[in-house]
């Protein structure tokens, strides 16, 4: 894996994650185009394919042989950071992100920090408990992240509960944790943390290993409906 996990030159700032609110919205037909090429495989393992790119978020479960241009890491729980899956994923070049040094000359974002990485605007953002705090308290600084496409704000909320900052985050994509043990407490409160960041799509994951079941998902579009944000459940 020489060179794989290099330290990745960028240029890396402390940005506010409204900063680029401002920006135009983009088509309803561009954010499908960036829907289409996002993929689940469980848990918060997800996917994303776009402009000859491939980036994983949290790559717990992944495509045999595929080979990511950027990885990232939300925190280091098992379920989220595999070091053997982040191995096997890796290029030469292929720039890692963690809101940690993993001592394999990774990109530390910090939540309110950005880079451009393989063209792509990304920030890092808050991800904590409010309540069950035990599991993931703000002091250990994890992440969720806003990867722009295109355009398209997709927002990656990591582990984390309905936290005020979700309302400076203006996704146009918001993929949202389901399991209900470990982040929200309830179907309800994902789908209020789903208003608040202004998504015109929601998706589902973590949920269905371990907890949280694949009829919450479907609550969870039921609720999202009523206030005239789509869902998409992806099969894993």
């Amino acid at each position: 894996m020489d060179g794989s996990m290099r330290t990745f030159a960028a240029a890396l700032s402390v940005a506010a994650v409204a900063g680029s609110a401002g920006a135009q919205s983009p088509s309803s037909g561009e954010i499908e185009r960036v829907l289409g090429g996002i993929s689940w495989f469980g848990q918060s393992s997800i996917r994303i394919e776009a402009n000859g790119k491939v980036l994983y978020v949290d790559p717990l479960h992944y495509r045999p042989g595929d080979e990511a241009d950027v990885i990232l890491i939300t925190h280091l729980h098992q379920d989220h950071y595999v070091p053997a899956n982040v191995k096997a994923l890796s290029k030469a070049g292929t720039i890692v992100v963690a809101p940690v040094d993993l001592g394999t000359g990774n990109t530390v974002l910090k939540p309110g920090q950005n880079a451009t990485l393989a063209g792509f605007p990304v920030e890092a953002v808050p991800a904590y408990n409010i309540r069950k705090t035990q599991f993931h308290p703000k002091a250990a600084g994890n992440d969720g992240y806003v990867i722009t496409i295109n355009g398209v704000r997709v927002y990656h909320a990591g582990d984390t509960e309905r936290i005020p900052e979700m309302k400076a985050v203006h996704a146009d994509i918001a993929l949202l944790p389901l399991g209900q043990t470990y982040t929200f407490d309830s179907v309800g409160e994902a789908a209020d943390a789903a208003v608040d960041t202004g998504a015109k799509i929601a998706i589902p994951i973590h949920y269905g290993t371990g907890e949280g079941k694949h009829t919450d998902a479907r609550c969870f579009a039921d609720a999202l409906e009523k206030r005239g944000v789509k869902t998409v459940i992806l099969e894993d």
